[in-house]
């Protein structure tokens, strides 16, 4: 069977940006005793929320915000206590309440509990794996008799029992093609692999592999489907390949971890509950886990295989919308039908951005995603990526639209890769292999990354214009002088480097920035007046009647009228 193109993206290297973070070291994120001693079952949701159990007391769920910031999210009904906790694609969160031999479905939405399984029989349940199919799958340990069995329950929330007669079955995991179900014994110290058949039954069980010590606990796959397992009493996660091979073994902050899941905005951070600490810590690893992917694919656009005209967004935080809020941005059913790949943030180009997670999203605002809290005598430039909560939106939005209003026939995709407080020489210097090359670098390995991606399903894309909001943080005395220099040859590399010379350089800058009071505004304009003048494939967009909600950033309705003025440029440049 041909690989999903979702699939295809998690074959490729870690990003060049992420190759010097420090990984497999943890650390804290929530502070102790915040949770009791019997913290388990985290799981994250859609946008980065980390959730487990028996915070503050037992019978209790607890919200951690990415920055570590907790919440009581929900309280469970009088006499269940939650262990392993899983999300659907649908974003409903299913918990193992193992003294109420239920698993129970919460609608995070309304914070509503309901019983959506009860087994009189079980033991427990213990911890929940879930299929590509919504299916659940829970181990059910008989802690006093050393044994334990695995129960199925369908998306009807019908209870099947699967396999009997194990030892004390804890940890359950199902691979990334749905095809095989882990399970591990904690007494026994023993992972076994289980053929998971179309007809949801398990059969061919084999030892994956036994250890001489130790117990365990949770258990993840990341996207290649390695285990990654708790090793209770030991204080560690024990990386396995699925025959059985160490990998790696992390060192915890305690010596009990419960539990784990993986989270982050690139799918790389570890969140491990630990008893010790009462509390959950986290480290980065190498490359995504399986729950972190499946979020992104439920939220893929489905690529139809034809040729699709690609606009790239770039600069600085124009560019990126940070004052854009996406509460006032009224709907258009338009926006479904543009495809939509993304990254945003404050430089440089990290972890901390906003992404559409390595796959094709359709046209929407970003949401705000894990940015660096700032700190004083921390790294500079750290502005939380967007202004508002909710995230934020460029020029993007508004060019579509017009286009798309024009000319409803065109096929649009839209890679858009921007970053606050940056400047050409400082960040995006095509000939620099250093800092000052970065945002330039990070642009291009999105577009590669886009790319690939969307050759795997059939489309091409054709580089048709370039979308540049920029220049505010080159207006001083060094810098303004050699703009127009520096941005002709920003587009020229861009247009080889791409393989698109007739690339069209739309550009634009802020021009009431600093309200009148930088008097290095008028050079940038003048220069970008200057490049439109020589380039013919190039054309300055004015943006002097958008409004501003500050002295550095339009408002909603300034950045939507930028992007309509972009889309009626490149309309007439066309022409």
């Amino acid at each position: 069977m041909k690989p999903s193109t979702v699939a295809l993206l998690f074959l490729l290297v870690v990003p060049a940006w992420a190759q010097d973070e420090k990984l497999w070291e943890a650390v804290p994120l929530t502070e102790p005793e915040e949770f009791t001693k019997g913290v388990e079952g985290p799981a994250t949701d859609r946008e980065g929320n980390i959730y487990a159990v028996n915070f503050g007391r037992q019978g209790t769920i607890g919200q951690v915000k990415p920055d570590g910031e907790t919440s009581l999210f929900v309280t469970l009904p009088e006499g269940s206590t939650g262990n392993g906790i899983r999300f659907d694609r649908a974003g409903l969160m299913y918990v193992a309440d193992y003294t109420g031999h239920n698993v129970l479905r919460i609608d995070p939405a309304t914070k509503t509990v309901t019983v959506f399984a009860h087994e009189p029989a079980m033991s427990q349940p213990n911890d929940l794996a879930i299929g590509p199919d919504g299916t659940l799958y829970a181990s059910d340990p008989d802690w006093k008799a050393g044994t334990g069995r695995i129960w199925r329950i369908g998306t009807d929330g019908k209870v099947t029992l699967l396999a009997e007669g194990l030892g004390t079955t804890n940890g359950i995991e199902v691979s990334p093609d749905g095809k095989t179900l882990y399970v591990n014994e904690s007494v026994q110290r023993k992972v076994w692999g289980f053929n998971l058949n179309a007809d949801g039954t398990l059969s061919d069980k084999w030892l994956v592999k036994e250890f001489p010590d130790h117990g365990f606990d949770g258990m993840r796959c990341d996207v290649d489907g390695n285990l990654y397992i708790t090793r209770h009493g030991k204080g560690t996660v024990v990386k396995l390949s699925p025959k059985g091979e160490i990998l790696r073994e992390i060192e915890l902050l305690g010596k009990h971890p419960t539990n784990l899941c993986f989270g982050g905005p690139d799918g790389r951070t570890v969140y491990v509950t630990e008893v010790d600490y009462t509390g959950i810590a986290s480290f980065r690893v190498d490359r995504p886990g399986l729950e972190w992917r499946r979020w992104r694919e439920s939220e893929a656009a489905a690529l139809r295989p034809g040729e699709v005209d690609l606009v790239i967004v770039a600069g600085q935080s124009n560019a990126v919308g940070f004052d854009a809020k996406p509460t006032e941005l009224p709907a258009d059913p338009a926006d479904a039908g543009v495809y939509f790949w993304f990254r945003a943030g404050d430089p440089p180009p990290d972890r901390h951005d906003t992404i559409s997670g390595g796959v094709w999203t359709t046209l929407r605002p970003q949401p705000l995603g894990q940015p660096m809290e700032k700190v004083k005598g921390g790294p500079p430039r750290q502005y939380g990526n967007f202004a508002q909560k909710e995230g934020g939106f460029g020029p993007e939005i508004g060019f579509a639209r017009t286009l798309l209003a024009k000319r409803p026939e065109t096929r649009l995709a839209i890679v858009k890769a921007a970053f606050s407080g940056t400047g050409i020489a400082q960040d995006w210097d095509p000939e620099a292999e250093g800092p000052s090359g970065s945002c330039y670098r990070a642009l291009l390995e999105e577009f590669r990354l886009a790319t690939e991606q969307a050759k795997a399903a059939g489309v091409t894309l054709r580089p048709r214009a370039l979308l540049w909001v920029q220049g505010e943080s080159d207006a001083n005395a060094n810098d303004a002088p050699k703009y127009a220099e520096r941005l002709t040859k920003l587009i020229a590399s861009l247009r080889e480097d791409l393989g698109a010379p007739d690339l069209k350089a739309l550009i634009a800058v802020n021009t009431q920035f600093g309200l009148g009071k930088n008097a290095h505004m008028p050079a940038i304009v003048e220069a970008q007046r200057q490049v439109d003048a020589a380039d013919p494939l190039a054309v300055y967009v004015d943006t002097a009647a958008a409004p501003v909600i500050n002295a550095a950033h339009y408002d909603t309705k300034g950045t939507l009228d930028v992007g309509r003025w972009f889309a009626e440029a490149y309309l007439k440049l066309g022409e």
